[in-house]
Order: structure tokens, then C-alpha cells, then sequence
């Protein structure tokens, strides 16, 4: 009897102890309604678009066609289809703009160097200049220069009508004041005409000890150290830009026909007149969760009859210039525009949603914009060159921190995971939702 009561004891306390258990969790399968995205694959874009082989993916150099590169090889290895045979870049002629260099320096034997990017910027709409200045005109309050052919010194940014003009009076160029420098890509030059941005300071470094010399002309001022710029500009006419072009075949036998263009813009302004810039304006998280995105819905319609509608995805060029590669891609379809059901756009282009719109044209009707979450500064920092000087040998300077891609990493992922499925929920609705309304008004009218 007690060897019975012992033995009731132990099952007694052995069941206790299962209770205590708990069946582990099958882990997560990424489906469509609940789709898991990569971290892994995500920080793995965004580190290759900071990657020195990438430089900045300036449009219309070879860092961007590294960059498209990569994003064929991506969707290659998702199981896309080309957009034609056996490619996924779409070439197209635009104009373009290149200020790749510019040097400015004040005095003669002692010499001081501005430095590109912080004290200096060229304009975007710039032509080539190489000038030894000893007198500047000042343009009055109305940025009107009817004085001789000298450099002019306007006060704030004038409008391209006003730099035509100077150059109709055989202005060489064309200095302006600002209160902050940023790279203006442009797609076409001001030719014969040189156009540099300066700070504040840079302008009262040059303008110092200055003196007036109305003989000359009036607002004329005599410089007591020469100015030498130099700026190197190559404008092309017939440019090329790459779009990267593939598609998800749609599942249903009659919606397939129909598409929905989801796209994003792959260049950034990474250098600009021989400054390195830090363009987080343009970091990579709308590529890198476009990627995603296309990952997973490729994966799916493998598995199910989703997208009902074709998916088709387009990397673009143009971004920070004109929105070209997107105009172009519209202009210049490879299917029919009228089968097109919506335009997912994600991001915004350097003239912001307005200029987006403006591209998309006759179809902006059916133009969606999806943007990301403001997780990391909306701006672009010029990358020193040197150290500043006085600083200890392995001092780490903070420019340099905020100018490493590192630093804005972490934060660049998690925007675009949550952009990832809000870009999902926006095409599930064109691509899928909207197919099984259609498929049961098809079998009522049977």
C-alpha cells in the first residue's frame, strides 16, 4: 500500500511538472498576409550603396552603373523576368550637366584655399570657368548688373533668365551669395558663363580690404587679393541615363494583362564639383525595401496565384535631376500605359512631390506616393578631406562621424522595414485586392 501511495506521489509530481512545459512555437513563415522581411538582405543593400565601388551613384557615371548592376543582379537571383531579353537596364538619351571640379584660392604668394563643399559650391547650371579676378560688380537690389563685362556679385540665388542675360553681355561669371550650400544638379549649362555659390564668410574673406573704383563702372569694387576660380563643366546633350526594369508575371488569366509600375529612384548626389557629399537625402532605404518587396512577392507567386496583376518594378535614374529616368520610363513604356491600373512611386525626387507629379503627366491620375518614415536627417553633408588642423594624430573628428554611412545604418533599417510594408499593403491593393472583386462580378455575370 505505501508502495502504491509512493507511486501515485511521483505521477502526481511528474504531472505537475509537464504542466509547468509549454510546446516551443513553430517558428514564423513569411506568408502574404503576414510576409517577414530580411533584415539581413536589407542591411546587405544598404551597405553595398554606401560600398566604395558604388561613389556616391552620381547619375551618369560609373558608380551608378555599378549600382544598377547590383540591383539586375538582385532581381536576376529573385526569379524576375528581364524587362527585355536578357537585361534588366533600359538605356535612354537625356541631357546632363557634369560639374565635376572647381578649385578656388585668394591672393598670390599667400595664397588661401576655399574648400569645395563648405565654403564654395559651383551651380548645377554652371559652364566651364577659368578666371584671375582683380575687380567684382555688384549687382544692385534687384540682381540687375548693367555695368561692364566683369564678374557680378548678386546677394541671392538669380533666377536663369537673369544668368542668360549676363551672358548676352558677355559676363564671364557669376559669384553668389548664400546662406547654405547645396549641390544643384542641373540638366543643362548657362555656356560661356561660370556660376559659383559662396558663403557669407567666404564672400567677406574676399571682399576684404576692397575698395570702390567708380571710374571703372558703378558698384565696382578694386580687390585687394586676386580671386582664381576654376571650374571644370561637361555638358552632354545626348547623355545616357539606366533604368533597371523587371516584372512579376501576374497570376489570373484576364487581369495579367493589366499591371501595376512600382518605382523608386537609385542615384544620389554622392559628389558634386569635386566636393564628397554625405547625401542622406538619398541613403538607399527606399531602394532597399523596394527590393524587399519584390523579394517577396516573386516568392509568393511561386507558391500562389498572387500578384493577380503583373508587378512591374523600376529602379530609376533622374532622381536628383529633372525626375528623367522617370519621364523617360512613361514616354517610352514597354507596354501598353493604358493597362496600367496604378504608379507606386516611393520616395520623392529633389523638386519633391510636385515635380513627380508633373512628370507623371497625362497618367498622374493614377500616380500613388509612398514615403518613408523621417528616421535619419533629411539633408547632405560635405565630406572634409583633411582632418582639421590642430587635431592629435588618430583624433577622430566629428564631421567624420557624421559623414561615415555607419553611423545612420541601424536607423536606415528599421525605416525601411516598416517602408517594406507599407509599400506591400499599397500594391497588394491594385495587385491583388482588387482582382477577387473583379473575378466575382465575372462569375455573377455567368
Amino acid at each position: 500500500m505505501k508502495t502504491c501511495s509512493l507511486f501515485l506521489l511521483l505521477i502526481g509530481a511528474f504531472c505537475v511538472g509537464c504542466s509547468a512545459l509549454t510546446v516551443p512555437e513553430a517558428p514564423r513563415v513569411s506568408n502574404p498576409v503576414s510576409p517577414i522581411w530580411d533584415v539581413n538582405q536589407i542591411r546587405r543593400h544598404l551597405v553595398f550603396l554606401h560600398d566604395r565601388s558604388a561613389r556616391g551613384r552620381v547619375d551618369g557615371t560609373v558608380g551608378y552603373g555599378v549600382a544598377a548592376s547590383y540591383v539586375g543582379q538582385r532581381l536576376e537571383e529573385y526569379g524576375l523576368q528581364p524587362a527585355t531579353a536578357g537585361d534588366f537596364r533600359l538605356l535612354y538619351t537625356t541631357p546632363r550637366n557634369l560639374v565635376r571640379a572647381s578649385r578656388v584660392r585668394i591672393g598670390n604668394t599667400d595664397t588661401v584655399s576655399l574648400r569645395p563643399g563648405i565654403d564654395f559650391l559651383p551651380d548645377g547650371r554652371t559652364g566651364n570657368a577659368f578666371a584671375a579676378v582683380s575687380g567684382i560688380g555688384v549687382a544692385n537690389e534687384d540682381g540687375v548688373w548693367d555695368g561692364p563685362a566683369i564678374p557680378v556679385l548678386f546677394r541671392s540665388k538669380p533666377p536663369l533668365s537673369r544668368l542668360q542675360q549676363l551672358r548676352q553681355l558677355g559676363v564671364p561669371l557669376a559669384l553668389v551669395e548664400s546662406g547654405t550650400l547645396k549641390p544643384s544638379p542641373a540638366q543643362l549649362s548657362v555656356r560661356g558663363l561660370g556660376v559659383l555659390h559662396l558663403t557669407s564668410q567666404s564672400v567677406t574673406r574676399i571682399l576684404e580690404g576692397a575698395h570702390s573704383a567708380d571710374a571703372i563702372g558703378q558698384g565696382v569694387l578694386l580687390l585687394r587679393r586676386p580671386l582664381r576660380i576654376e571650374i571644370i563643366a561637361e555638358e552632354d546633350p545626348t547623355g545616357s541615363g539606366i533604368n533597371v526594369v523587371g516584372f512579376v508575371p501576374g497570376k489570373d488569366p484576364v487581369l495579367a494583362r493589366e499591371a501595376v509600375l512600382l518605382c523608386t529612384h537609385l542615384d544620389a548626389v554622392g559628389s558634386f564639383g569635386g566636393a564628397d557629399f554625405m547625401d542622406l537625402q538619398n541613403y538607399g532605404v527606399e531602394v532597399a525595401a523596394v527590393l524587399d518587396v519584390v523579394r517577396q512577392f516573386s516568392s509568393f507567386s511561386r507558391l500562389t496565384r498572387i500578384p493577380e496583376r503583373t508587378l512591374i518594378v523600376a529602379f530609376v535614374a533622374g532622381g536628383t535631376i529633372h525626375s528623367g529616368g522617370f519621364r523617360a520610363l512613361l514616354r517610352q513604356p514597354l507596354w501598353d500605359m493604358e493597362s496600367v491600373r496604378s504608379i507606386v512611386y516611393v520616395g520623392a525626387p529633389a523638386g519633391g512631390a510636385d515635380s513627380l507629379i508633373a512628370a507623371a503627366g497625362q497618367f498622374r491620375d493614377r500616380l500613388r506616393i509612398v514615403q518613408a518614415a523621417d528616421t535619419i536627417p533629411d539633408i547632405m553633408i560635405p565630406i572634409p578631406k583633411a582632418p582639421d588642423r590642430g587635431s592629435r594624430p588618430g583624433e577622430r573628428q566629428p564631421e567624420r562621424e557624421r559623414t561615415d554611412p555607419r553611423t545612420y545604418l541601424n536607423e536606415a533599417v528599421d525605416s525601411a522595414r516598416e517602408l517594406a510594408s507599407r509599400i506591400y499593403a499599397r500594391v497588394g491593393i491594385d495587385a491583388v485586392a482588387g482582382a477577387v472583386t473583379a473575378r466575382d462580378n465575372r462569375s455573377a455575370a455567368r
